[in-house]
């Protein structure tokens, strides 16, 4: 006796398989986006960690393990996660697929539990407009805070701290479509959350955020998009017993590691002194005098890369932005202070100088 055909809807293709797709739909979906870059998730190296603190960033939230995402990845897989989402049109509580005839079901709870991290706080909706969810938020609170004003640039964020942040974030929480040196609003939301503190909401849930982003990829009707979260799929591939026998197997590599060569390639320079800032002169804040000189001075002279701003004892955003200016007031005098003990080093090391070739001490300028 013959045995029985799947049915299928559509028409036929030669090479559809049951056990690849469910559907002829979702093979030619597959076949039409096969060449969509897959977005991997980047971990920071120990040096660049222990100067500015953005895995304790990322724990502030319970969302340290984001950062802990290496290793391998099944590229033909994690496309065939995506081509194979039953409902391609609606919805973000959760999502249903088949990965290589296995049945997989990914929700809240399920992402909670593989990454250790919290589903507390109320489901972050966002578009490209604004946060939809959060009516504590004001965004002119949140450029004003970040030195922002009307360019949404990476460059223009006062802090290296935050800059790095929103590099992360675009890789490994909600990952950028195109341009790396956009703030997104969603960017800017987090980072405020981040550095400031949560303000009148009690968390951000990560597995939400995470199905959305899952879900955006195949909803997207955009002539390009990018598949993301590949190391997170891996781990819930093998949560479900995927056979990874005879597949395609890519690794993550150096580059995939915040690093000195990356700081660098963000317009980052170390000093020759050990210290980090900005190449383009905008340092910590575009109209900083003090900012300004650091990028044209010897590098030895190159400001200390600031401790990351610690959350303050209020929600009030117009009193944390007033904090925030008085501690960078602080800072400043303290940086100028020592700046100016510098200079009387550097004169008194000339007027020495001097005094050896001639035998006198050089002139005085004011008389």
């Amino acid at each position: 006796m013959a045995p029985k055909r799947k049915q299928n809807t559509g028409a036929s293709s030669s090479s559809f398989t049951g056990n690849r797709f469910t559907s002829v739909e979702n093979e030619k979906w597959y076949e039409e986006r096969k060449k969509w870059k897959i977005v991997e998730e980047k971990t920071v190296h120990p040096d660049i960690d222990a100067v500015f603190k953005l895995t304790e960033i990322f724990a502030r939230f319970g969302w340290a393990m984001m950062l802990t995402l290496t290793g391998a990845y099944y590229p033909r897989l994690v496309r065939e996660f995506y081509a194979n989402v039953s409902d391609k049109e609606t919805g973000y509580a959760e999502i249903q697929t088949t990965v290589k005839g296995r049945h997989i079901k990914v929700d809240p709870d399920l992402l909670s539990n593989i990454l250790e991290v919290s589903n507390t706080g109320p489901t972050l909706e966002y578009n490209q407009t604004g946060i939809l969810s959060d009516n504590s938020y004001n965004e002119a609170d949140a450029r004003r805070f970040f030195g922002l004003k009307t360019n949404l640039q990476t460059k223009y964020l006062w802090h290296i701290h935050a800059r790095l942040l929103v590099y992360l974030i675009g890789f490994n929480i909600v990952p950028h479509a195109s341009d790396r040196h956009l703030v997104r609003r969603i960017d800017l939301y987090l980072l405020q959350k981040m550095l400031v503190g949560l303000g009148d909401i009690e968390g951000i849930p990560l597995p939400r955020l995470l199905l959305k982003n899952m879900k955006n990829v195949v909803i997207s009707k955009q002539g390009s998009k990018n598949f993301c979260h590949p190391l997170l799929l891996t781990k819930i591939f093998r949560h479900f017993q995927v056979d990874f026998d005879g597949e395609e197997v890519a690794y993550t590599n150096e580059s995939n590691v915040l690093d000195k060569e990356t700081m660098i390639a963000l317009k980052h320079k170390l000093s020759n002194s050990g210290k980090w800032y900005f190449a383009d002169g905008i340092g910590l804040h575009r109209d900083d005098d003090e900012v300004n000189e650091e990028a044209m001075e010897d590098a030895h002279d190159d400001e200390a890369a600031p401790e990351p701003p610690q959350p303050p004892h209020t929600t009030d955003p117009a009193m944390a932005y007033l904090m925030h200016s008085m501690a960078r007031m602080h800072t400043r005098m303290d940086e100028q202070e020592a700046r100016h003990q510098r200079f009387e080093e550097r004169f008194d090391t000339f007027t020495n100088y001097y005094y050896s070739q001639h035998g006198y001490p050089p002139p005085d300028p004011h008389q």
